[in-house]
């Protein structure tokens, strides 16, 4: 520590004025010089004492007001000052307090522009750190402070320079007058109040950064900045003293914002051409930017995104024209979505295509926030936009990457190509169970395109068209359910519900019914509803048509229809993939909790009691072309009013759509039955005995006869032991294999059965009938025959066919002689030369022989002559005589 010993002797002018003004207060006192001039020579403690006693009875010769009273006062002062620093081990502080008092009082007494201000000031403000570092009293501290502060001032006057050495050396005194503790809480309050000193640079910033390190650890950096308001400390570095330590305790989104509010505060003031501010600036910014991205990144990752959108502002906000800026956008983009906040998203975007508007990033970003905000017009704009841009683009690589994508209005179209292939076969009309409006196909499709699903596949995938998703959701939305029940008075017709909205109509028990039934389609999911009371326009015969394959949706069941025999309800129930049954008062029946009827043990039972049918046959049959003459059985046994409706509902049992005819009595049966030979090439359909129909005469005119078994004319099928031992028996005989291989390959050249028209090309082997004679069997007129080959035939039919000519059996079941029900699968390994025999072996079992006629006038075509029981025959034995006539004999008939 600087002594005062060392200050005495500091400055020789200032000392000997001291003197002099002492020896002229004590011209009395011959003695007081003597001490004087001992004691600065020796520094002897008892010639100090006794000057002080001394001087002391001088102040008291000097009156209040004299002008020789300042310098009194100052110079006992600085001997009490001397006299406490050589006893620093006692106790009482009596010595500097009197001191400080003394000279207090003097600088008081004299004006700035007296010579000896300086130095009285710097002997009060030496003082008083003297004191605080005993006592620490920050009153001490912050007096001394405002002394430097005025020395500061009057070392800038004329004539003051000789008073910058007092000036300095009570700077560093500052600096030094105690040991600073960082855990003390005064500490930082002493350390403020040194910085409103001003005190040389490398001092000043020795306290800042102590300042900085202290205040910053858990307070506001905002605070900070108002407490340094009046520090004697430029306010740029203030600023950066604050940033870098925020940055260095790793507060970087503070020390971002204290950056961008110096940017701010200071834009005019920072000096562009000083070299170290600009490179500190440019420095500060990227490693903040930099941190902060990364902060960002982290909380982005982690699906913090209120802090992620943080950190990228604040960055942003340090960044307004750098490279930096595009990356950061993008960054803030994704967080704006995952929280929702579009508007921020697309302003963003926006400045993204600000920076570059040849770039398609902004376009992209903003196509992407318009598309989750849901505003897809936008968003399709702004993603052709994008794919414009990239097109134009000069880099290669980006005109090759917008290859890439779908154009939105492309996946638009594909999605309504697949809805009109998915309501082509639905009914013209259907109930919109949410508004309950008739909506029409062109506006069916509308209703699709204005729910959210239509613009979410349009975007499901940029890259190309998801085909799977649209059918899936497209087939999904038109699920339509259809109602069954039983007609009853007044029931809400089509021109009744054309203009108004179904839950809109008067009070009326068949109104209630329609109303309930598409509340509960809705309710199961359905956004149509099929009612046959209200979406048929009758006066529309293709519509009328068209309604009678509305029987493929959920089927929900109304009271009355559980166990009737209408032969509507048989279609309805196999042609749906869920039925679901209610009671009259629309709540569930048999209150079952699962969304498929069909599935119910309860409900298969009671259906099997209620319409004949069994429970398995319920489960297994499904729409289509499989068990054709098994769903014709089933069918035989239902009744319609109308005797088109026989076949008109069947449409949706066999999925086959055919025009409707009202009028044209049982060729709608016929119709029906020519599609389904003609499609599944199942000659069954063939095996009957009755009346010939109108449309046809190898077809019925009545359901009624697939009440029989078509077993009865198709031979069954052989076990193998039988036809292994049938077969060897052929291979022993005397039959050539070129003339069995000849018929096997004839037979398998055939063609399948098919319709053109109402004729019939028939695949068979021909058996001419030959002359015929009639009897009387009981009752029955029979006529008999005697064919080659197939020895005694009988006939029993109304029609008197003793007078026709060129009678012939044919032998169509094809299928059957080449067993494909089961070559393919089966018997692929077999030798053609055993299939072939095993053909032979089928031909020689009993079969029903369809008889026909030539028609007169007519080349090569036939009618079929009904029978009202089965022609059974046989080919009674087959040598090589047989064999070539029978290879004659395969051929294609045509019937009518």
């Amino acid at each position: 520590m600087i002594s005062t010993d060392q200050l005495w002797c500091t400055k020789k002018p200032y000392a000997l004025s001291h003197r002099a003004i002492l020896i002229h207060l004590l011209i009395s006192s011959v003695s007081a010089a003597a001490l004087f001039t001992r004691f600065e020579q020796g520094s002897d403690p008892s010639d100090l004492k006794k000057l002080i006693e001394v001087i002391i009875k001088a102040e008291g010769l000097v009156s209040i007001g004299h002008v020789d009273r300042p310098a009194c006062l100052h110079a006992s002062g600085v001997a009490l000052l001397r006299h406490f620093e050589m006893h620093t081990n006692i106790a009482d502080l009596a010595d500097i307090d009197r001191s400080i008092t003394l000279m207090d009082e003097a600088v008081q007494l004299i004006s700035a522009e007296h010579a000896s201000k300086m130095p009285y000031l710097y002997y009060l403000g030496f003082a008083l750190l003297k004191r605080f570092g005993l006592r620490k009293d920050p009153i001490d501290l912050q007096r001394s402070v405002e002394i430097i502060e005025q020395m500061h001032k009057l070392s800038h006057q004329p004539d003051r320079s000789d008073g910058v050495n007092y000036l300095d050396i009570l700077r560093k005194e500052l600096l030094r007058c105690s040991e600073r503790d960082t855990t003390d809480p005064s500490t930082i309050k002493h350390i403020i109040t040194m910085l409103r000193a001003p005190l040389d640079s490398a001092s000043l910033m020795s306290l800042l950064g102590e300042w900085a390190q202290i205040t910053l650890a858990s307070g506001s950096w905002k605070d900070a900045l108002v407490v340094a308001d009046n520090f004697m400390v430029p306010r740029y570095t203030i600023y950066r003293v604050t940033c870098e330590h925020l940055e260095m305790i790793d507060r970087i989104t503070d020390a971002g914002e204290c950056f961008c509010q110096m940017m701010i505060e200071m834009a005019t003031k920072i000096n562009a051409h000083d070299s170290d501010e600009a490179d500190w600036v440019l420095n500060f910014k990227n490693r903040c930017t930099v941190k902060l991205e990364d902060l960002g990144d982290i909380a982005l990752s982690a699906e913090r995104h209120e802090e992620a959108v943080f950190h990228y502002s604040t960055a942003l906000s340090l960044n307004q024209t750098s490279p930096q800026l595009e990356g950061l956008l993008i960054k803030r983009i994704k967080a704006f979505m995952a929280r929702n906040l579009w508007d921020d998203a697309l302003n963003d975007a926006s400045e993204l295509i600000k920076l570059d508007p040849s770039s398609p990033l902004g376009y992209e970003m903003k196509y992407t926030s318009l598309r989750r905000a849901v505003l897809y017009e936008e968003a399709i704009d702004a993603f052709e936009t994008m794919l414009s841009v990239m097109s134009q683009s000069s880099d290669l690589e980006i005109r090759e990457r917008s290859y890439q994508y779908v154009n939105p209005k492309t996946t638009r179209a594909a999605i309504r190509k697949v809805i009109e292939e998915a309501i082509c076969e639905s009914p013209r009309v259907l109930i919109n169970t949410a508004t309950g409006r008739l909506c029409d196909q062109s506006q069916q499709t509308v209703a699709f395109e204005s729910e959210l699903i239509f613009p979410e596949l349009i975007f499901s995938k940029s890259t190309h068209i998801d085909y799977v998703r649209i059918k899936r959701e497209v087939m999904e939305y038109y699920r339509y359910a259809v109602l069954s029940h039983t007609w009853e008075n007044n029931e809400p017709t089509f021109r009744q519900v054309i203009d108004t909205s179904v839950y809109d109509l008067e009070e009326f028990p068949t109104h209630h019914k329609l109303q309930m039934f598409c509340k509960v389609a809705k309710k199961a999911g359905f956004h149509w509803a099929w009612s046959d009371v209200c979406c048929i326009n009758k006066a529309n015969h293709a519509v009328l048509h068209e309604s009678l394959v509305a029987m493929f949706g959920c089927v929900v069941i109304y009271q009355g229809a559980f166990g009737t025999t209408r032969a509507w309800t048989l279609q309805e129930y196999h042609a749906s993939k869920v039925v679901c049954f209610y009671n009259e008062d629309w709540t569930t029946y048999l209150n079952l909790d699962i969304p498929n009827h069909k599935e119910s043990p309860e409900v298969l039972s009671e259906m099997e009691e209620a319409i004949g049918i069994s429970a398995q046959t319920l489960l297994t049959l499904q729409p289509g072309l499989e068990n054709i003459r098994e769903k014709l059985r089933l069918a035989s046994l239902r009744r319609t009013t109308r005797v088109e409706d026989a076949a008109y509902s069947l449409f949706g049992i066999f999925s086959v759509s055919l025009p409707t005819a009202y009028g044209e009595a049982n060729r709608a049966f016929g119709r029906l039955l020519a599609q389904l030979l003609s499609k599944s090439e199942d000659a069954s359909i063939l095996a009957w005995t009755g009346r010939s129909g109108d449309f046809n005469s190898c077809l019925p005119a009545e359901i009624t006869v697939f009440h029989q078994l078509p077993t009865s004319h198709i031979p069954p099928s052989m076990n193998s032991f039988e036809m292994d031992a049938m077969t060897t028996r052929l291979q022993a005989s005397s039959l050539q294999s070129p003339l069995i291989m000849k018929m096997y390959d004839d037979l398998l050249a055939l063609p399948a059965p098919s319709f053109t028209g109402h004729r019939l090309k028939l695949p068979c082997i021909s058996f001419p009938l030959g002359s015929l004679s009639a009897f009387q069997k009981g009752s029955e007129r029979v006529f008999r025959a005697q064919p080659a080959v197939l020895g005694t035939v009988e006939i029993q039919t109304k029609d008197d066919i003793s007078r026709l000519d060129s009678l012939v059996l044919v032998h169509p079941w094809i299928n059957f002689l080449l067993d494909r029900r089961v070559a393919d699968v089966l018997e692929i390994t077999k030798d053609e030369e055993v299939r072939a025999l095993q053909v032979l072996t089928r031909l020689r079992q009993p079969f029903g022989a369809l008889l026909l006629e030539p028609i007169p006038q007519r080349v090569a075509i036939y009618r079929r002559v009904a029978s009202e029981s089965m022609i059974k025959v046989q080919v009674e034995e087959i040598t090589s005589t047989v064999l070539k006539d029978l290879i004659y004999r395969v051929r294609m008939l045509e019937v009518e």
